[in-house]
């Protein structure tokens, strides 16, 4: 499943951009697959999190390093998050651009 989502994220980078989906937020296409995975804004490999995030908080991968993905929420925040915390966002929930917690 790793393997398959960094995949995903690869081909993404690799083509610029995402497909466009009704509602303008198509760049927003990841959610946060566990609960409480740390956030890091300085670095992917802080001692100490900056903070939390909840299950579903919706966030766009803007790059990589090791085993975490740059992201960027959609209140705009920029962190690290372990890429093993980070899922596609179902299709259903794709054109929203909500998060189905809260970040």
């Amino acid at each position: 499943m790793r393997l398959l989502a960094s995949l995903s994220v690869a081909l993404v980078l690799l083509l610029g951009g995402c497909a466009t989906v009704a509602g303008g937020n198509a760049e927003f296409n990841w959610i946060v697959s566990k609960e409480g995975a740390d956030f890091n804004k300085s670095g992917p490999a802080q001692d100490v999190p900056d903070r939390h995030l909840g299950l579903g908080t919706r966030l766009r991968i803007i790059g990589s390093s090791g085993d975490y993905y740059k992201v960027q929420l959609v209140s705009g925040e920029t962190g690290f998050v372990p890429t093993d915390a980070i899922n596609m966002a179902p299709k259903e929930d794709s054109g929203t651009g909500q998060g189905l917690g809260s970040g």
